[in-house]
């Protein structure tokens, strides 16, 4: 399949701490236990080694910013490898969802597999980018082997460390993989065999007919000169009016989807969401990169709120702190974080908007157990939800379900309902627990 370059040169993406800085290898530490005593280091990877932060996509990060000591954190990363060790070992789904796991946690292992149908394997519960295994053997597809996948699920990330520039990095095919001439380099982070680091450009050659090592560095080069351009700006205004160099021209773009940290870079995608360089939309009080816009309380129309049929004084609600996560608390109708409606394309609004952002239901996967956030309301078919209290007018509790796929349901956590439950994605059973309406009655209001 030909691309144009600007495809090729491939964004990975992995749910961590969007930060400004490159991250940075500490290949010095060769063991758990010396890379977390590291401050200026702390983030381990079995395989790659240790970071100083982490930004190795698909691979599980050790540190101790979410608590623990060194010892308990590095003993989970023990347990870790050796599960992997033990799940790779099984080919089909069925003897996959029956192995048990080592440590205290118990368990057995989960099949992983993606809407590609050759690209399945059996490992750790968890989530990847590929999206989340299933420990439960009666969901495993029909026919389902890792050696028809061919997997790549246990290979290994390997630096190129021996390779200081792009030019040389690309040339080298023995820091290449499938589908590459080369290498693969990142500005500021270097030479690896494969695109692996998270929210950082990935530049390669031979994953497209049009591309040379010469082109790709080019254009890496161009993208560093932008970045430093751009990363200079501290306001949406300045940001939005701040001519890109190269030849393509265009301006830099403000990133503002999440509210506390806002900043200027290139045009594109990252997993803190989209630039927008249109200095017409620049949100009100985007000031300086990292300010909090305040949030917009005032009435937008028509709001109800989603009541729980199992309990109607429980409904749902805008979570507190900076994740935005649905939550079950008292029904309160003056409560701006409990007020919702369709905005007619399916997706269920807050009447509470941020920093003049409006924001949408969002399940983080679409799968069993994925929890349901609220993101900047975008054209995707992820935050797309039907059903027949929505669409058909009906006043009786209805299930709701998110459009990718009909046999899951928005439900609250745990087994029986209380303030405070997340709301999440669950397996249909058409039970009360999985009921919705809406206050006044009819449908959510358009």
């Amino acid at each position: 399949m030909k691309i144009s370059l600007s495809s090729a040169l491939a964004l990975v993406l992995l749910a961590d701490s969007p930060s400004r800085s490159a991250g940075q290898s500490c290949p010095q530490h060769t063991t758990c236990g010396d890379c977390l005593a590291d401050s200026d280091c702390g983030s381990w990877y079995d395989g790659p080694g240790c970071y100083n932060r982490c930004i190795i996509a698909d691979i599980a990060c050790y540190n101790t910013k979410a608590g623990g000591t060194a010892t308990e954190v590095c003993a989970r990363a023990d347990t870790t490898k050796a599960n992997k060790a033990i799940c790779s070992g099984q080919t089909d789904c069925a003897g996959c969802t029956s192995t048990a796991l080592s440590g205290d946690d118990g368990g057995t292992c989960a099949w992983h597999t993606s809407a590609k149908s050759d690209d399945q394997y059996c490992g750790p519960p968890g989530c990847t980018m590929m999206g989340c295994g299933d420990a439960d053997p009666s969901n495993c597809p029909a026919g389902a082997t890792a050696e028809e996948a061919g997997s790549e699920a246990d290979a290994e990330d390997v630096p190129c460390p021996k390779h200081t520039t792009c030019d040389a990095c690309l040339a080298d095919p023995a820091c290449g993989s499938k589908g590459s001439l080369g290498g693969s380099w990142y500005n500021g982070s270097g030479c690896y065999d494969r695109c692996i680091i998270a929210d950082i450009p990935c530049y390669r050659a031979g994953i497209a007919t049009d591309s040379t090592p010469d082109q790709v560095c080019a254009q890496a080069a161009a993208d560093e000169a932008n970045d430093a351009i751009c990363s200079a700006q501290k306001d949406c205004a300045g940001c939005t009016s701040t001519e890109l160099s190269g030849d393509e021209g265009g301006t830099c773009a403000w990133f503002s989807r999440i509210s506390s940290n806002q900043f200027c870079g290139k045009p594109g995608c990252t997993m803190v969401g989209c630039g927008d360089a249109d200095p017409s939309n620049c949100p009100a009080g985007a000031g300086p990169a990292g300010a909090e816009a305040p949030a917009d309380d005032s009435p937008k129309g028509d709001f109800k709120l989603v009541m729980l049929e199992e309990d109607n004084n429980l409904c749902v609600s805008i979570s507190s702190g900076r994740k935005k996560n649905l939550k079950l608390a008292e029904c309160d109708k003056d409560d701006n974080n409990q007020l919702w409606k369709m905005d007619g394309k399916g997706r269920i609004v807050a009447r509470k908007e941020f920093g003049g952002i409006k924001v949408c239901w969002h399940p983080r996967f679409i799968v069993k157990g994925s929890t349901i956030k609220l993101r900047k309301c975008k054209k995707t078919r992820k935050q797309v939800f039907s059903d027949k209290t929505t669409t058909g007018g009906s006043t009786a509790a209805a299930p709701i379900h998110p459009l990718l796929d009909k046999k899951l349901c928005v439900a609250y956590a745990t087994d029986s309902p209380s303030v405070g439950d997340k709301v999440k994605l669950k397996s249909c059973s058409g039970g009360s627990g999985q009921g919705w309406t809406f206050s006044g009655g009819g449908i959510l209001p358009k």
